[in-house]
């Protein structure tokens, strides 16, 4: 899969003996022959076999180009020359998030990043470039419900989700997997669990623990978001591009820094996190990252208690906003429709069916009747007129 092995593949214990077996192949597995005890057998899996297909970044030979080592600061030149952000410090934690992907295990908990802006905004390029930068960035998979959980837990990889709004519809099965992941990956030892499916008296227990990160035209839920870390895009044009053989040539010189660092670079001594709450669980890693690169960490903190505020007061307007978003990617989207259920408004927005009910009537958004539920009237003349006035403020 591009990683550099330090240990065998595809062994497996003999369910006989105990003895742990190392097969070439699937192939041979098949056989069930155990080379231990010279039994046919049946083996369960220590070390997976690498998947059939390189899904992730090649990694090179892991080199440290200079005495004082720190990939950082080459990292941020790299990233500045080909995202635009808003602000100056968001590269920095940017850029110490990707490479806390390399030393998960130090952690129990993990930040999300969320990409959100309008179209040609540079989202889309922010998760490009953490799947070229990161452990084992996953971006975009397309995949059935069951095998994401799997993929996540076997090879540990970094799921980085495209176009999250229309992917994480919670009305489809895809979406209430993807929902559940993202909610429950955060935190080391909370699983994905669901039902076997061939045994109704078992369960399913899966570890999606790691870094995620998503884009989408808005937010999501207060869960979702308190477990995220916010970026918000804009419209501009990068100096380069990251698919150029300079790109090329500049990400294996830092993937492979970045191999010395999870092999070589250990975790600092212990010390109080200078932030509290859910705020200091997911900023926890870039300042552990930033104090393993000898990096002051006072801009780290001043920047988190600046998004903590942030989110604070955009939780009182994120409900509004995350309903109009909603009506108006209805509206406009690629399936264009003429009405709007609240019901279901509701539900894909993890609200109360009557507390969107009070928004709407609070902005003056008329709703009408049917035997199905009340509904938004997209095709009413009066409803467009207030829409269009309230996407515009």
């Amino acid at each position: 899969d591009g990683s550099l092995r330090m240990e065998p593949t595809g062994v497996f214990s003999c369910k006989k003996c105990g003895a742990e077996v190392r097969f070439a192949d699937k192939k041979a597995l098949a056989l069930g022959y155990c080379t231990a005890c010279n039994r046919n057998c049946d083996f369960e899996e220590v070390i997976p076999f690498p998947p059939s297909r390189k899904i992730f970044v090649q990694n090179p030979l892991p080199i440290l180009l200079e005495i004082d080592f720190n990939v950082l600061p080459e990292m941020i030149d790299f990233v500045k020359d080909r995202l635009v952000f808003r602000y100056e410090g968001e590269y920095y934690i940017y850029c110490l998030g990707i490479i806390s992907t390399w030393k998960e295990q130090w952690f129990n908990t993990v930040p999300y990043f969320q990409f959100i802006g309008a179209i040609e905004s540079g989202k889309t390029r922010a998760l490009e470039i953490i799947k070229m930068l990161s452990y084992r960035g996953l971006l975009g998979p397309a995949v059935t419900p069951a095998a994401l959980p799997r993929l996540i837990e076997k090879y540990h990889c970094n799921l980085l989700l495209d176009q999250a709004e229309v992917k994480l519809n919670t009305k489809t099965e895809m979406g209430q997997l993807l929902q559940g992941i993202f909610l429950a990956g955060y935190r080391r030892g909370q699983y994905y669990i669901i039902a076997d499916p061939n045994d109704p008296d078992d369960v399913i227990i899966k570890d999606i623990y790691g870094f995620k990160a998503l884009d989408s035209e808005r937010l999501f839920s207060t869960a979702l978001t308190s477990r995220s870390i916010i970026f918000s895009m804009k419209e501009a044009i990068p100096k380069k591009p990251i698919d150029d053989k300079e790109a090329m040539e500049k990400i294996r010189k830092l993937r492979s820094q970045l191999l010395w660092y999870r092999f070589m670079v250990k975790k600092p001594n212990p010390a109080a996190n200078p932030l509290t709450g859910r705020t200091g669980e997911i900023f926890y890693p870039i300042i552990t990252v930033a104090r393993s690169l000898d990096k002051d960490v006072e801009e780290i903190i001043g920047f988190a208690k600046e998004k903590k505020k942030e989110f604070l007061e955009e939780m009182s307007g994120t409900e509004t906003a995350s309903i109009l978003a909603y009506i108006q990617t209805k509206e406009y989207g690629i399936d264009e429709v003429e009405a709007v259920k609240i019901k279901e408004m509701a539900e894909e927005l993890d609200l109360q069916t009557r507390h969107v009910g009070h928004i709407l009537r609070n902005l003056s958004v008329k709703r009408k009747r049917t035997r199905d539920g009340m509904y938004v009237d997209l095709a009413d003349s009066d409803t467009q007129d207030q829409l269009e006035y309230l996407y515009k403020k």
